[in-house]
């Protein structure tokens, strides 16, 4: 499918998403503290249409929803294939997104829900879809299940025709089956489930691609002997059913299992069992704040070999502090853009993510890049085919490819809705005092 945009138009489309950003008093200090005070919130991602309030959910206090006037005709940006050029007005296409604005799996919803902004932003600045504003309804489901069920319900009822999110295997898998009986798509980044012939689709390496990647990744390194640091929820237990015959396939024995309470403060006392068994090195299933306890750990009882974490998001760099030479952590070229070949193939569209994103405040790691393209592809085919979920449903089985998502290329199935190719990917180091991801070396 083609991009909506072009290269050409992305310095004048950045402009226009800062513009709109700052009108609608959403900058980088303010974005946290505005996102997170609830369960729910829904932003006003173009020119208030009908001047309804912004309700936010669980709490007594609604406030006004801001009016940001469009660009004029003389100065709005080139027109896109989704657009018709002119400030969007009439009904809202409504999209939801359900990402972890609170709690341990911050790290990964924050970046996400701002890359999402930000293109719908983009989009609106240009037109719109067919002239009509798209609006996303922004759902925090602060890291636990409970809050991800009763946010998509939530967004079911308010008419959404598709679902952003959520980053991870953990509310991901709380959403799922209700996404399946309302047959609402989800578009999510998650990298922990192998899906097929449901409603979620995802944007990352996932489930057993994930995990034979890290197979791999061990077997080169000469490691026979893993342990494993497993998060005591629904992410921790799928990835290591999952992985368990793959690494035995592989001809790595796991000498010991741990788990760990994702919102611990320490994690010695598995770390020093596994340790104690013999590892060699060290696999962390779990995503958000205890991939940095882990590794500060890990460090600190000077266990031999690296520590392999499932993810790491740029804002979590300066944490791994003097830890950050043990570990290792796969990233998506997008994170590493500085670092990649001039010719390689993924450039341009890395080069315009990094426009917009840099202009609006978006983080340039997994996770934003995440939120950006999934809202890219779901604009994309809302133009195609129709605002209507079934329509967006049945166009995304029908062998649906997808060369230019920053974290792989996409080719769905009606039984594999899983992603991605190697194409865009690698391994790499935290580097704090550059406040970056170091490349060790591509993923093969």
């Amino acid at each position: 499918m083609k991009r909506s945009t072009r290269l050409a138009k992305v310095v004048c489309l950045g402009l226009a998403v800062a513009m709109v950003a700052a009108a609608c008093g959403g900058d980088d200090d303010d974005a946290g503290s505005d996102t997170t005070a609830s369960a729910s919130a829904t932003t006003a991602a173009a020119p208030a249409t009908d001047g309804a309030p912004t309700t936010t959910a669980g709490s007594d206090t609604t406030t006004g929803s801001e009016s940001t006037e469009a660009p004029d005709a003389t100065e709005a940006p080139e027109t896109t294939e989704a657009s018709g050029g002119e400030a969007p007005s009439g009904e809202p296409i409504k999209i939801g997104a359900i990402y972890d604005l609170t709690g341990p799996l911050s790290a990964l919803g924050e970046p996400a829900s701002k890359g999402a902004q930000a293109y719908i932003d983009q989009l609106n600045a240009d037109g719109g879809i067919d002239g009509r504003p798209v609006e996303l309804v922004l759902i925090n489901s602060e890291s636990t299940s409970d809050a991800a069920v009763a946010g998509i319900r939530d967004l079911i009822g308010q008419g959404v025709v598709a679902i952003l999110g959520p980053p991870s295997g953990t509310t991901a898998s709380a959403v799922l089956p209700i996404a399946n009986e309302a047959q609402i798509p989800v578009l999510s980044p998650q990298g922990a489930l192998n899906l097929g012939e449901g409603y979620m689709f995802t944007t990352s390496l996932a489930g057993s691609r994930t995990l034979s990647n890290f197979a791999k990744f061990f077997t080169d390194e000469g490691v026979t002997k893993v342990g494993w640091l497993i998060a005591g929820d629904a992410l921790g237990q799928t990835q290591s059913e999952l992985a368990r015959p793959i690494f035995a396939e592989a001809g790595i024995e796991v000498v010991a299992e741990q788990t760990i309470n994702p919102t611990a403060a320490d994690y010695t006392t598995q770390l020093a069992a596994l340790k104690d068994a013999g590892a060699e090195a060290v696999y962390v299933i779990a995503s958000g704040a205890p991939v940095v306890t882990a590794a500060v750990g890990f460090d600190a009882l000077d266990m031999p070999g690296f520590i392999l974490l499932q993810n790491a998001a740029v804002a979590q760099i300066p944490l791994f502090g003097d830890a950050a030479p043990t570990v290792r952590v796969p990233q998506p070229k997008v994170a590493v853009f500085d670092q990649i070949p001039a010719d390689d193939p993924l450039r341009p569209a890395i080069e315009e993510f990094n426009t917009v994103a840099e202009a609006a405040g978006v983080p340039i790691d997994l996770f934003g890049a995440g939120g950006y393209s999934g809202a890219r592809i779901i604009t994309d085919t809302i133009a195609e085919v129709g605002a209507d979920p079934a329509a967006i449903y049945e166009r995304w089985i029908d062998d649906f490819t997808d060369e230019e998502n920053l974290a792989g290329s996409i080719s769905w199935t009606a039984d594999d809705h899983g992603c991605c190719g190697l194409n865009a990917w690698t391994w790499a180091i935290p580097d704090p005092p550059n406040e970056r991801f170091e490349v060790l070396r591509m993923a093969e």
